[in-house]
């Protein structure tokens, strides 16, 4: 029953940031043109001369790179502008031997923030429900003007006023074992609206009965730490879910936080909170436990000395954040590359960082304030200096480790480099059709028959280009769709009225970690359960109302779309015959109606024959005056 009832009762805001569409960055002039690259892991990465120039030459029409002057060249990610290094621009020609470099990131959870109701409701902002691989745009000035988004180099003139005594190093656990469908509103289903809980989380954990079960050991690597007494403390923020209803009432969980000590478990913490409720917690430990390579932390639930008395209560970790104090050498770490969090700092500081290695690094990249430090490598210490500032991100890598593109990485947005502007395809009171390439052929189809019966109302859609640009790359995100409906609801002359998805879906748990199910989705879904009516909730003046009719036809091939428009047709030209001689006779066949009971079980299906029954009875009772045919699933039971 969890997969099938698709309750949508709360009375907070559903979703932050409904005013973004996700499209302000880009420019739909007819001269600007992109390509894009993704990105699966965080590092440097570099683009020469030849890699681009073949992009270049895959737009429709091809775009010679002697034409681009390299100070106009931009780079977008999360609907931003990337400060990017472009070796030799400043003689505005992009020569052999010159080169784009940057620094990327993977995707985490920063777009499904959009989902919640506030950030603070948001699971897992570390773990995206969607996808690791973020998307970077690549486009350049057509108006003369060149961009500011570079990298400012400052050499390195010696030790500053200031060393850097420390650094904080960052570690995240997101223990992404089991997904969690959120807060139980009754029978064992789960709202499908995203609030604090829903999405990845670890196996549950806690105390019913005679069962205990304890959060397995969340083990964080932490070599050279800074043991001096002025060493400040590190700072761990823990995300929990309650999983069933506990105590009641706002302390109906009690969980238990403890590091190890030899062989010994130390409880450091203890964090109540409601029935499935999700909390975010932060709290300290001493620098001085963290005298060995890795530190080991795990959390508990015990009837034992527990302020909320209860038979049963049962917490899972949704993840878990490790700030600690590194000390200025990474002895035995054998890094290639290293991001620390600077301390902040009202004066210049010098990096001083023992043990590096041999191998040449050239740069530290300070990418919030636009800089790129040059490092001296006397030995295998590295040695270089950094401007006051806030804490902040500070990246290092070694040269030989940097990653280059190759022409196969970088690719045009959609057929041709441009993006699609939609508000020029308007159509008043449209019928929309969203779908995949995959099925163009069939969707072609269904569009001509829809402009014979709504005026030539059909408006098709290929969410493929939605991706890039409503949700900034991210493959398979309902924020695609989402924008797009509010873009066309928002500027259209009139809203769109109908909303067909064309392809078949299958709900985010299902498909995030594996590539079979992915390949299977053609148009997205939203909500867990799944429910297609979120992907315009809201964005109306009805918060509980899809803003648009919609449906969808789960299909998988051009055959069953075809298959399935012929009956169609069939159907409508029927109602149309009927329709001009509205006779009883004629309308008899509408007195019958069928009924399907399934389930994933038999309590299941006996539930839903129930439910049916009563409806059986409205229906062949006075005011209907129909006939019902019920059938039921057939339920093998080992």
């Amino acid at each position: 029953m969890k997969k099938l009832l698709l309750s949508v009762f709360i009375c907070i805001s559903f979703f932050s940031s409904v005013g973004q569409v996700g499209n302000e960055w880009i420019d739909f002039g007819a001269d600007q043109r992109y390509v894009k690259f993704k990105i699966g892991k965080t590092g440097l990465y570099r683009i020469d001369k030849v890699t681009l120039e073949f992009a270049l030459q895959s737009l429709s029409p091809s775009v010679n790179l002697n034409s681009i002057d390299p100070r106009t060249i931009q780079v977008f990610t999360k609907g931003v502008e990337q400060p990017i290094f472009i070796a030799g621009q400043s003689d505005g020609a992009f020569d052999s031997g010159d080169y784009i470099e940057l620094l990327c990131e993977a995707n985490d959870g920063w777009l499904d923030e959009r989902l919640y109701p506030t950030a603070a409701h948001q699971t897992n902002p570390h773990y995206s429900l969607y996808s690791d691989t973020s998307t970077y745009f690549l486009t350049w000035l057509t108006d003369g003007s060149f961009s500011s988004e570079r990298y400012i180099d400052i050499p390195y003139g010696g030790a500053a006023v200031s060393p850097m005594p420390y650094f904080w190093y960052e570690q995240i656990k997101s223990p992404n074992s089991n997904y969690h469908g959120g807060r139980n509103i009754g029978a064992g289903v789960t709202n499908t609206l995203y609030h604090g809980g829903k999405g990845w989380i670890s196996n549950e954990f806690g105390y019913n009965g005679n069962t205990n079960r304890t959060l397995p050991n969340q083990i964080f690597n932490t070599p050279n730490a800074l043991l001096s007494a002025s060493a400040p403390n590190a700072r761990l923020e823990t995300a929990l879910v309650g999983i069933n209803n506990g105590a009641g009432g706002v302390n109906a969980h009690h969980v238990r936080l403890r590091y190890k000590s030899g062989i010994t478990k130390v409880e450091f913490d203890d964090v109540l909170f409601g029935s499935y409720d999700y909390v975010r917690h932060n709290g300290s430990l001493d620098a001085q436990l963290f005298t060995n390579d890795d530190f080991t932390l795990d959390a508990y639930t015990s009837v034992v000395g527990a302020s909320n008395e209860t038979s049963s209560d049962y917490s899972a970790l949704a993840y878990m954040k490790l700030q600690y104090a590194h000390d200025m050498k990474v002895t035995g770490e054998n890094l290639s590359e290293l991001n620390m969090i600077g301390p902040s700092s009202s004066t210049a500081l010098h990096v001083n960082l023992l043990y590096w290695g041999s191998e040449t690094t050239s740069y530290l990249y300070d990418k919030s304030l636009k800089r790129r430090y040059a490092i001296s490598q006397p030995g295998s210490t590295l040695k270089t200096k950094v401007i006051a500032g806030p804490e902040r991100s500070l990246y290092i890598q070694k040269d030989n480790t940097i990653t280059s593109l190759s022409a196969n990485n970088i690719e045009p947005v959609g057929t041709t480099g441009r993006f699609i502007d939609y508000s020029t395809i308007e159509k008043d009171s449209a019928f929309i059709i969203i779908t995949n390439r995959d099925l163009s052929t069939s969707a072609a189809q269904y569009a001509a028959y829809r402009n014979s019966t709504h005026n030539g109302r059909t408006v098709v859609v290929y969410v493929d280009d939605l991706y890039d640009q409503f949700a900034y790359g991210i493959q398979l995100h309902p924020q695609a769709i989402r924008g797009f409906c509010k873009q066309a609801i928002d500027t259209w002359n009139s809203p769109p009225q109908y909303l067909l998805l064309l392809g078949k879906a299958i709900e985010e748990s299902t498909h995030r970690k594996s590539a079979v199910n992915r390949s299977q989705v053609l148009v997205p879904t939203m909500g867990s359960p799944p429910s297609d009516n979120l992907l315009t909730m809201g964005l109306g003046t009805h918060p509980y109302a899809p803003t648009i009719a919609t449906g969808r036809l789960a299909v998988t091939n051009n055959t069953s779309v075809t298959q399935y428009l012929n009956k169609l047709r069939e159907a409508e030209l029927a109602q149309n015959d009927i329709a001009s001689e509205y006779t009883i006779n004629k309308r008899l066949w509408q007195k019958h109606v069928l009924q399907f009971a399934g389930g994933s079980d038999s309590k299941e299906n006996q539930d839903f024959r129930s439910y049916l029954k009563n409806y059986e009875s409205l229906l062949e009772g006075p005011r209907f005056v129909v006939r019902s045919s019920c059938f039921q699933k057939l339920l093998v039971l080992s």
